[in-house]
């Protein structure tokens, strides 16, 4: 008899843990279910609010929407920047003493320019010789263009890719077309082509 009463403890251990286990598996799916009736009601509310319209001013620029004035505004900065900093100084130390010019000299008439310096007009500016342009500015004009140049072919894709640049592809499009136009300030009057816009 004892072998009989250890049957039937067994049997209804076994049927208890059964028991357990389905509902264990019960509340797990409920539990699941009510997640996911969660996430499908927070869905449907996020689709019915509608976000409020954001002024034009304030929309962050798409990738290839960046205008070309903002580029040349990047780029014009950048140029003026790299010419003052330190890393400019081993290209500087040669050409200012070919020119006679002292580095001091260099620094003081771009800050006197590096806030005007935001547009083409105003880059081109620094770089066109004319005729009315003393001997020191005609040095100034000429190292300035080589140190543009050479930031150009050496540091601006480093730049590009360490900046706060919004359009990386952009300004990498737009940086021979700089180069070619620093080479000849002349021709410094626009960047896009006036067939390419619609």
């Amino acid at each position: 008899m004892s072998i009989l009463k250890a049957k039937i403890a067994l049997a209804q251990k076994s049927s208890y843990e059964a028991k357990l286990k389905s509902k264990m598996v019960e509340k797990e799916a409920e539990k699941k279910e009510q997640k996911l009736s969660i996430k499908s009601t927070k869905h449907i509310q996020m689709e019915e609010e509608k976000p409020a319209k954001v002024p034009k001013s304030r929309r962050s620029t798409k990738k290839g929407s960046t205008s070309c004035k903002n580029i040349m505004k990047n780029y014009s900065r950048a140029l003026v920047n790299f010419a003052l900093s330190d890393m400019a100084l081993t290209y500087l130390t040669s050409r200012l003493a070919r020119e006679n010019l002292q580095l001091n000299e260099f620094k003081l008439i771009l800050n006197k320019n590096k806030e005007k310096v935001n547009c083409i007009k105003s880059l081109r500016d620094l770089l066109l010789i004319e005729g009315s342009d003393n001997q020191q500015m005609i040095g100034f004009k000429r190292i300035f263009q080589e140190i543009c140049e050479i930031f150009l072919k050496f540091f601006s894709a480093n730049w590009i890719f360490n900046s706060k640049v919004v359009d990386k592809k952009a300004h990498l499009n737009y940086r021979f077309k700089i180069l070619r136009r620093i080479r000849n300030p002349v021709h410094f009057t626009y960047l896009e082509s006036f067939s390419q816009k619609n």
